[in-house]
């Protein structure tokens, strides 16, 4: 396919109307852009929309009644909570209600029209500066105001998430805020229950991986599955795939992504 017009890591990536979006992300020297590419699956091209209010990356993306939500993320050596919305049909933004927390280094995940923020990194005053979180915040798009949910079990940050049946999948992550070739990574699958507001825990990943990157089938052109593709394994980028079956509550490996890699994304 064509690729990306501006090559970046930590982007954030989303789906309206059948065309991928990719915005911020950092720089090949290693600073934050604001910059806002569509792409559209039809005709292989890209197209340069209006830039994000403010230059980041690691912040969480999600979609919400066609609109793209951008909430927190990294702006140099510091965390902001700001939330940015973009409209693809008007190419603007709009800036909400900020999250109370500010932090980078996790996922937005909607359950019953409420935007999840859970775990990520935020700032600390004891060196290397910065540590993982177990805090989780909702955000309301209708009101445009937050609420303290259950932590997390065990603080995470570059954990890749999924939705499914109304529960929330944690997978993997760093489990200490050390240099990523030092960070103390994790298997393990924490599973958010929204309606309840409670948490439980599933079958471990096979690998123990962070920063990678998770989507799921639905069993229409693929058996009903969550892909968890890449992320930072023993040392180094890996190209594994593991397929979680949460039926069963097992996991699999499937065929290897062609380029190993981690701080990516993937949709369906």
């Amino acid at each position: 396919m064509t690729p990306m017009p501006t090559a970046r890591g930590g982007v954030g990536i989303a789906v309206v109307a059948g065309k991928i979006y990719a915005i911020g992300g950092l720089n090949g020297n290693n600073q934050p852009v604001s910059t806002t590419e569509e792409y559209d699956p039809q005709t292989n091209g890209w197209t340069s929309k209006m830039p994000m209010p403010t230059p980041r990356n690691g912040f969480a993306i999600t979609v919400y009644q066609n609109k793209i939500y951008c909430i927190g993320g990294a702006v140099g050596n510091g965390y902001v909570g700001n939330n940015e919305v973009f409209d693809p049909v008007s190419n603007t933004w709009e800036t909400k209600t900020s999250m109370p927390t500010p932090r980078a280094d996790l996922s937005a995940n909607i359950v019953d029209g409420n935007i999840f923020l859970m775990g990520g990194k935020r700032y600390s005053n004891i060196s290397p500066f910065f540590n993982e979180t177990n805090i989780n915040e909702a955000y309301d798009p209708t009101n445009d105001s937050w609420t303290t949910k259950t932590p997390i079990p065990r603080a995470i940050q570059g954990y890749a998430s999924v939705v499914e049946e109304g529960k929330i999948y944690l997978m993997g992550g760093s489990l200490e805020s050390l240099s990523l070739q030092n960070a103390v990574i994790t298997a393990a699958n924490q599973v958010y229950d929204a309606q309840n507001n409670s948490w439980s825990l599933a079958a471990n990943m096979l690998n123990a991986d962070s920063y990678g990157a998770a989507a799921a089938t639905e069993g229409f052109m693929a058996p009903a599955s969550i892909y968890y593709v890449g992320g930072f394994s023993d040392g180094e980028f890996t190209s594994k795939v593991q397929a979680y079956d949460w039926m069963n509550d097992s996991w699999s490996h499937v065929e290897s992504m062609p380029t190993a890699r981690a701080y990516l994304g993937v949709l369906l």
